[in-house]
């Protein structure tokens, strides 16, 4: 039996069937030890890996147990391929009727990138952006977090410290003009409460994606469809999906979340690797 592993940046993803059971496993590096998901591989009789991601120093641990399969083309279109399959099987596992032919793929790991999807047309924003989980957990951390699912708690109770166009034109406040942040943190002083901190840097995270869409859509090669499909460890048990949902509605598209919506790219490897049985 084969498997589907993303080797991501900060966490390492893994995919695959359960042995003598019509379900999947999901594991990841955020909540098993790297040993614990080589065990319950071993467990169901995993034997071969199909490799995704870039950060290959965890491969090697798992050269002694299993066989690796590495794509030795072009790793970036690779890429591009697995996580556009692994998000419409992701899709189809929450909705077996919903089915998308045109969309955009909005990825918030470390960073955040974008890939425009037409029919088996893939298109590949070039430029991703730095503002994504990484900065979530590194600003977070400055600011005294050592857990990264407490700070989410607190987040999820914090109000946004930003100024917005309705605070200075109260007219605005039931309008998309008047929810435009014109200051992230600007009303944040020494006595703010984390809560409202935490929720402020998840905010920036939804504020600066939503601007990158916007930007994409003025250029004609990358007009925006109508569906946009977020993925990432970034967004479950976080504000950012409320967040997101809610700007994505002020730009007149539909947000979509798969089912376990940091599992794209490892779901899109595990398929492939459904070749090689």
């Amino acid at each position: 039996m084969n498997a589907g592993i993303d080797f991501g940046t900060t966490f390492t993803k893994a995919v695959w069937k359960a042995k003598d059971k019509d379900e999947y496993r999901f594991y990841s590096t955020a909540e098993n030890q790297l040993e614990e998901i080589i065990n319950q591989m071993k467990a169901d009789d995993i034997t071969q890996i199909y490799a995704a991601g870039i950060n290959y120093k965890c491969a090697k641990k798992l050269k002694k147990e299993f066989k690796i399969i590495k794509n030795g083309e072009d790793k970036i279109q690779n890429e591009i391929c697995l996580q556009v399959d692994g998000v419409r099987k992701l899709l189809n596992l929450k909705n077996k009727n919903k089915t998308l032919d045109e969309f955009l793929i909005v990825s918030i790991g470390s960073g955040t990138s974008y890939t425009l999807v037409r029919e088996n047309k893939k298109l590949k924003f070039p430029f991703g952006s730095c503002i994504g989980g990484d900065f979530i957990k590194g600003l977070s951390t400055t600011y005294g977090s050592n857990d990264y699912n407490k700070m989410l708690k607190l987040a999820n109770k914090g109000k946004s410290l930003d100024i917005k166009i309705k605070d200075l034109l109260p007219n605005k406040k039931f309008t998309f003009e008047g929810n435009l942040i014109i200051s992230c943190f600007g009303k944040a002083t020494n006595e703010s409460k984390l809560e409202d901190i935490y929720h402020s840097i998840i905010n920036c995270v939804a504020v600066s994606t939503i601007k990158d869409i916007l930007v994409m859509n003025m250029i004609p090669k990358y007009v925006i469809p109508k569906n946009i499909v977020y993925i990432g460890s970034t967004i479950p048990n976080s504000p950012l999906k409320k967040l997101l949902s809610k700007y994505t509605l002020f730009i007149g598209k539909k947000a979509h979340f798969p089912k376990k919506p940091e599992y794209a790219l490892a779901m899109g490897a595990y398929q492939q690797a459904l070749k090689y049985e």
